[in-house]
Formats: structure tokens, C-alpha cells, sequence
């Protein structure tokens, strides 16, 4: 039970767990909204788990470390800081396609980095039309396409961008050479 701050997991309790090799070795995991719900998922997770084969036990943990600590404790809010950019503003609030993609790409991300999981395996969705909650899905395939993050594609593009100037460059220098090369050879033939 990670009940030190609402709405979302303690980043230092769940480091020494990653570190520790102890994130799915615990019975159960929620980071939930309240302490009460929290605790009462908890048990009730730590109840199920000796039933629940080690894979599906394994799944549930990691729904909980998605919604609980990667989303609400850290991509949540740069998804509200771009929501403001890419949300359009309506009387019914609407999440746009962008953020939905950054969701599952900077869920992927996380869950590759923080819990050594292959991204394809790990997606999300938005329930209801608003930022507040995920529902998290987890596949024991991977059957996800993998999401790059908008910083990330914006990192591609300014490295493709800078190597087609470079090119460039390259390109015009080379002609530069050429054309220095043929006056040489002209002059020489007229000196000759």
C-alpha cells in the first residue's frame, strides 16, 4: 500500500522496489486516490493473488504500477501541460488524438525505462473524455504498436533535418571542388 501522497504513487517508494528487483514480488500494489481505497484494493489484491497464476498476478501488479505510478505520479501532468495546446475547448471537453498518442507513447517509455517491460506489451486509454484516470491494458504478447513521444519525434526530425542540411553542405562544397578542379585544369591547359 503507497499511501504517502493521493491520486498516485511515491516516486522513491517505487525506485527502491525497481532497484530492488522487488516490483512483482509483493502480493499486491495500489497508489490509489484516497488511503481507504488504496488500502481496500490493496487487500482485496492480496487476497486474489494466491489464486491467480503467477502471469495474471504478474499483469495485475503492472496495471497498478501504470496507472498508480506512471501515470498519476508523472505523465499525468505534462499531459495537462499539453492538453492546453492540443484540447480544444468545447463545452464537452474533448481529448485530442495527440494527447491520446502521447499517453500510450510516454506509458510505453515509462514502462520500458522504470520496469524493464518491452512497450509493445503495455498500452492505455482514456475511459471517460477527461485526464483524470487511464485504464491501463497489458498483453503477455506484444501486440501494441510502439508510440514515440512527441519529444521524441521532434528529436528525429530535427536529426533528419540536420543531416539533410549537412548533406547539403557537403553537397555544395564537393560542387565548390569540382568547379575549383575544372579552372585548374583550364588554366593548366592554356598555360600548357
Amino acid at each position: 500500500m503507497d499511501i504517502y501522497f493521493a491520486n498516485g504513487s511515491d516516486n522513491t517508494l517505487m525506485g527502491l522496489l525497481s532497484d530492488n528487483e522487488l516490483l512483482y514480488k509483493v502480493a499486491s500494489y495500489n497508489g490509489w486516490n484516497t488511503a481507504s481505497n488504496t488500502i481496500g484494493y490493496s487487500i482485496a489484491q492480496a487476497i486474489l493473488a494466491p489464486s491467480m497464476s503467477k502471469q495474471n498476478h504478474k499483469n495485475m501488479l503492472i496495471e497498478q504500477y501504470i496507472d498508480n505510478w506512471a501515470y498519476q505520479a508523472n505523465v499525468r501532468k505534462n499531459l495537462y501541460q499539453l492538453s492546453d495546446k492540443y484540447t480544444s475547448k468545447t463545452k464537452k471537453e474533448r481529448i485530442s488524438p495527440i494527447i491520446e498518442q502521447e499517453l500510450i507513447a510516454e506509458i510505453q517509455e515509462f514502462a520500458e525505462k522504470k520496469m524493464n517491460l518491452n512497450p509493445s506489451t503495455i498500452s492505455a486509454k482514456f475511459p471517460w473524455s477527461r485526464l483524470f484516470e487511464i485504464h491501463a491494458l497489458v498483453s503477455n504478447k506484444p501486440v501494441y504498436p510502439k508510440i514515440l513521444t512527441i519529444a521524441e519525434q521532434e528529436r528525429i526530425a530535427e536529426e533528419k533535418r540536420l543531416a539533410e542540411e549537412k548533406e547539403k553542405q557537403e553537397a555544395l562544397k564537393q560542387k565548390e571542388n569540382n568547379s575549383q578542379e575544372e579552372n585548374f585544369s583550364t588554366q593548366k591547359v592554356e598555360i600548357d
